[in-house]
């Protein structure tokens, strides 16, 4: 048990640390004066899972086996990594000078403080995670990682299914957690309720708080009380569908991700792309933000497409920035791709079935 709760530990520093490098390729080529250690691990997040969806998905399709997709993501992770740790340490040296050490030790404390109460008081609930769907999510990873396949069983017989789930079958979040928990050697029900969650409310907290540095322009006398209103509101928001229900009691869950982490996420990088900072580099992050956010809740490919819409349809109308439109279009044909894909399997035009 002991040995359990130190490689879950480690396993949250790897994933946050990892999320850093994937997010630096992107954040080191804004602004040198807009880098920020939060955004870099927010954006890289988004940009994580999307590169795991990328590599993940057709060795889903391909019905390949767990085994050979977890080498191969060992293997992405320490290429990326290695490219951001070669392209990126000067950047962060300059940035590091840069800090205020006084302001952001004291900042950093009471962030770190303020999300390890959220994520002892969370993950120690008691009716932490009793869902039906939570029971779904995890059978199928327990399966996946037990049988070395790709989702290949259904979760609650454990009857080998004849073709793959339509429903699921582009989400690979799931079989993300599978991964983590084949390469620890952790049962999959730690990895999502514990080293998932815990993921999951620092990338909350992070994402608040790089809001609130966009609606301030980063006026830090302000900002660290303006995000610790912002949790506090948010924590207060309680129903049983609102986003803070789902962030209290499901926080592992994809639909919750989505909801708490996702939107916000795009919602962000549309303000930044509207106070044209370097909008080329944060639409690459509004893209990996649309494939990433795929891989989590089959919703995606309804929330944002509709909320990238609502967005650049005015802007492109009212403020005659035509010069936009091609990033509108490359954004909905990403996420057409993603529809496409879904109701040709759903329609069984298209049939994966296993041997």
């Amino acid at each position: 048990m002991q040995a359990n709760i130190y490689v879950s530990l480690l396993s949250i520093l790897v994933l946050l640390i990892l999320f850093f490098l994937f997010g630096s390729m992107i954040t080191c080529r804004i602004k040198k004066d807009d880098f920020s250690l939060l955004l870099s691990i927010n954006i890289g997040f988004m940009v994580y899972f999307a590169t795991f969806e990328i590599v993940a998905l057709p060795m889903k399709l391909l019905l390949q086996p767990l085994s050979k997709l977890s080498i191969m993501w060992g293997i992405v992770c320490l290429i990326v990594s290695s490219i951001s740790i070669v392209v990126n340490k000067n950047e962060w040296v300059k940035s590091f000078r840069n800090v205020e050490f006084k302001n952001t030790i004291r900042n950093s404390v009471i962030v770190c403080i303020v999300l390890g109460a959220l994520s002892y008081l969370i993950t120690n609930n008691i009716q932490y995670g009793s869902s039906i769907d939570s029971a779904y999510y995890i059978g199928m990873s327990s399966s996946s990682v037990y049988t070395d396949t790709i989702e290949q069983y259904n979760p609650y017989t454990g009857v080998k299914l004849e073709t793959l789930d339509p429903l699921y079958l582009i989400l690979t979040y799931s079989v993300h957690n599978s991964v983590i928990s084949m390469i620890t050697k952790i049962h999959p029900l730690i990895a999502y309720r514990f080293i998932m969650s815990t993921v999951v409310i620092v990338i909350t907290g992070g994402n608040l708080y790089n809001i609130a540095a966009e609606f301030l322009n980063k006026n830090k006398n302000r900002l660290l009380e303006t995000w610790f209103l912002m949790v506090v509101v948010y924590m207060c928001g309680y129903s049983m569908y609102s986003p803070t229900g789902f962030f209290a009691y499901r926080t592992f869950e994809g639909k919750t991700i989505l909801a708490v982490i996702v939107i916000p996420t795009l919602l962000l990088l549309l303000i930044r792309t509207l106070k044209k900072k370097n909008s080329i580099w944060d639409w690459y992050a509004m893209v990996c933000t649309l494939i990433g956010g795929m891989a989590f809740s089959m919703s995606a490919m309804l929330l944002m497409p509709t909320l990238i819409s609502m967005y650049y349809i005015p802007v492109i109308l009212s403020k005659n920035r035509k010069h936009v439109i091609w990033k509108y279009v490359a954004s909905m044909v990403i996420c057409a791709m993603f529809i496409v894909i879904h109701l040709c399997i759903s329609k069984k035009v298209i049939q994966i079935k296993i041997l």
